[in-house]
C-alpha cells in the first residue's frame, strides 16, 4: 500500500481533483476503481508526476462533473452557450480568489441537492 499523499505535496491539477473528490464524498480510491486505473496512477496526477491520458481524463471530467480546462488549468470555460452572458462578464472579472470561494459555493449546493435527493 502506498503512503498517504500529504494535501501540502499536491500539485495544482492534484489540489482540484482532491477538492472534487471531497465534495462529492469520494476518495483516491474510489476515483482509482471508477477509473478502473492503479491508485499509484491516481497519486501520480495529484503530485504533478505524470500527466493523466486523454482517455482517463475525459473520465475523470465526466465523474467528477468538470471541464478539462478546469481540472488542468483552474480555468472555466468562457465560450459555453448554454451560460448567461451577464455571468460570463462576471466571471471574467473574477479574480482567482473569488473564482474558488464561487467553486465552493456551488459544491456547496450541489451537495445539499444531492442530500435532498437521496
Amino acid at each position: 500500500m502506498g503512503r498517504k499523499v500529504n494535501e501540502n505535496q499536491l500539485s495544482d491539477v492534484g489540489k482540484r481533483i482532491d477538492e472534487s473528490l471531497k465534495a462529492l464524498g469520494m476518495k483516491s480510491t474510489d476515483l482509482s476503481n471508477e477509473l478502473g486505473v492503479s491508485r499509484g496512477a491516481v497519486s501520480a496526477w495529484m503530485l504533478g508526476r505524470n500527466d493523466i491520458k486523454r482517455e482517463n481524463l475525459e473520465k475523470l471530467c465526466a465523474l467528477l462533473g468538470h471541464t478539462e480546462e478546469w481540472i488542468l488549468y483552474g480555468r472555466v470555460s468562457m465560450n459555453d452557450e448554454n451560460i448567461p452572458l451577464d455571468i460570463l462578464d462576471a466571471l471574467r472579472l473574477m479574480d482567482q480568489e473569488d473564482q474558488d470561494l464561487l467553486r465552493q459555493m456551488i459544491l456547496t449546493i450541489n451537495n445539499q441537492r444531492k442530500a435532498k435527493a437521496r
